[in-house]
């Protein structure tokens, strides 16, 4: 039988049973609980990086604590420095992030949307910027001059690669030279690393990719900022229950998905102003045009979606241009990608399971061909 013991409460005030010996200078505490402390990490990395160094500089040089009580001092007082100038400048934006991240467990990624406006707060008020240590690339939009189809997929995959900080949110927008690329779930052709159906690739196609941490990743809503993009071009778009995008009776943009370890990523095209004259001829629609726009173009698309993304996700990096060059495809994992594509176990050795059936009937007889593919 279980019994519940009523809990005691201690009349007298705590006493530190270590106390710092009476010739040490006394330094207030912060007065932060471990989510406003959490929330102001980066900043205090920025704000005391000097006095950090130094410390941590001491602790290198003499083990014994004693040695380096001045050097942590020095980094208190600027923390408690900090925390009051984050409370005079920016209390609203610091405390909707700290309370964030006290009901979810202090994980960053659940509290993005609290944390861009006070980013934006400490950069105008401080001007101070959060910096992650271990990031690589700076989180920023890409925009892709080569029109290599082998190239921009290859380099559409860094974003779920290794090569990035997970955490971190990246666009990237690209154009293909003519070709078809289809799902990586179909049998043959040029295959993408995401599912989903074919599409037709040319200059008139303005393709994007956006990547996320997984648990942010929310597909609505990378739609949604696509749309806002189309939408303040003076466009009438909407989104239909498949997050493609629509012009009046026309899907103008469609989209393909994919999850890779931690992160995962939204493809997506825009016909602009492409020929469907021969996306007809290859992917049998009847139509003859498809023009978004006459006022559109390629580069005004780009920007709306680059301004859009750094909206919605608190970036203030500029795009950065990647042009085809010899620099770009030595990098090591570019260069596996641009060899894995056209490879015939790509194409065909990664074909998944599959039965597919015909029929057709002849004047003597009907004619029921079954074709399977059995990975065993």
């Amino acid at each position: 039988m279980s019994t519940i013991q009523a809990g005691s409460v201690q009349s007298k005030p705590y006493v530190d049973p270590t106390p710092l010996p009476d010739h040490v200078p006394k330094v207030a505490e912060l007065g932060a609980t471990s989510a406003p402390l959490k929330s102001a990490a980066f900043f205090i990395g920025a704000y005391c990086k000097e006095y950090n160094e130094d410390f941590m500089l001491c602790k290198a040089e003499d083990r014994n604590p004693e040695h380096c009580l001045k050097e942590g001092r020095r980094v208190t007082r600027c923390a408690a420095d900090l925390i009051t100038k984050m409370r005079e400048n920016c209390l609203e934006q610091f405390r909707n992030h700290w309370e964030c991240l006290e009901k979810n467990n202090q994980e960053y990624y659940r509290c993005r949307k609290a944390e861009r406006p006070l980013n934006a707060c400490m950069f105008e008020k401080l001007g101070l910027t959060k910096t992650i240590p271990v990031l690589r690339v700076p989180s920023t939009p890409f925009i892709s001059q080569t029109q290599l189809t082998r190239t921009s997929t290859s380099h559409s995959r860094t974003g779920c690669s290794g090569t990035r900080n997970p955490e971190e949110p990246l666009l990237l927008i690209y154009r293909d030279d003519p070709c078809v690329v289809i799902g990586r779930n179909k049998i043959h052709g040029r295959k993408r690393r995401s599912g989903g159906g074919t599409v037709y690739h040319d200059l008139g196609n303005t393709n994007f990719s956006i990547h996320l941490p997984r648990q942010e990743f929310n597909r609505q809503a990378t739609a949604q900022v696509v749309l806002r993009a189309v939408r303040s071009l003076g466009i009438d778009g909407r989104v239909n229950e498949r997050n493609d995008i629509c012009v009046g009776g026309d899907k103008v943009s469609g989209s393909a998905y994919k999850i890779v370890n931690n992160r995962a990523y939204h493809h997506g095209t825009m016909l602009i102003s492409t020929r469907l004259d021969t996306l007809g001829d290859l992917l049998r629609t009847t139509k003859d045009t498809m023009l978004f726009s006459r006022e559109i173009t390629h580069d005004t698309f780009t920007s709306a979606v680059v301004n859009e993304f750094q909206k919605e996700y608190g970036i203030t990096s500029p795009p950065q241009v990647v042009n085809e060059s010899d620099d770009m495809t030595s990098i090591e994992y570019i260069r596996k990608g641009m060899a894995e594509l056209p490879s015939w176990d790509w194409a065909y050795g990664q074909t998944p399971e599959f039965t597919y059936s015909i029929e057709h009937t002849f004047p003597w007889a009907t004619w029921r061909p079954k074709f399977d593919r059995n990975t065993e």
